[in-house]
C-alpha cells in the first residue's frame, strides 16, 4: 500500500491518503508530496514510479532489488538514496537490516522499504503531529 501525504502551500494544508492523491498533486503545481511504499506489487509499484514521478528505470529497479549496496546517485530532476536501516523486528543481539530507498526532488519525496521502517514511521508521525514543519 502507499502512504501518502500533501502539502499545499497555497493553504497550508496537509492531506494524508493513498494513491488517489497522486494525481491531486499533479494537478496543483506548487504541491508537495511524500509517497511512502510499503508492501506493493513490483510491478504496479514500478509503474506508479515511472509514470507518476518520472524516476530512472534502473533506479527503480536498483530500489526494488532485495540486496543492493548504499549508493547516491543524481539524475536531472531527482537524487536516489539508497542506504540500510535497521531491522526493527530482529530479536536477538545480531541485528538484522532493511534496504531503504529515497528518491528526493523538488516537489516530492518517495520513499521505499524492504521491511518495517521505523525512521520513517517516525518521521511521518512527526510531520503529521505537528512536531515537524512541513514545508
Amino acid at each position: 500500500m502507499i502512504q501518502t501525504i500533501l502539502y499545499s502551500p497555497s493553504t497550508g494544508g496537509i492531506t494524508t491518503g493513498h494513491e488517489e492523491l497522486l494525481t491531486a498533486w499533479q494537478r496543483e503545481p506548487d504541491a508537495r508530496i511524500w509517497a511512502d511504499f510499503g508492501d506493493n506489487e513490483p510491478e504496479a509499484e514500478k509503474d506508479i514510479l515511472g509514470s507518476y514521478f518520472g524516476l530512472h528505470p534502473l533506479a527503480i529497479q536498483d530500489a526494488q532489488r532485495g540486496r543492493h549496496p548504499p549508493k547516491i546517485e543524481s539524475f536531472s530532476d531527482n537524487v536516489f538514496i539508497l542506504l540500510k536501516g535497521l531491522d526493527a523486528t530482529s530479536t536477538s543481539l545480531e541485528l538484522g537490516t532493511i534496504q531503504l530507498s529515497l528518491f528526493v526532488g523538488e516537489r516530492m519525496l518517495v520513499s521505499r522499504s524492504d521491511g518495517h521502517s521505523v525512521s520513517t514511521d517516525t518521521v511521518i508521525s512527526q510531520l503529521l503531529s505537528g512536531a515537524l514543519p512541513a514545508d
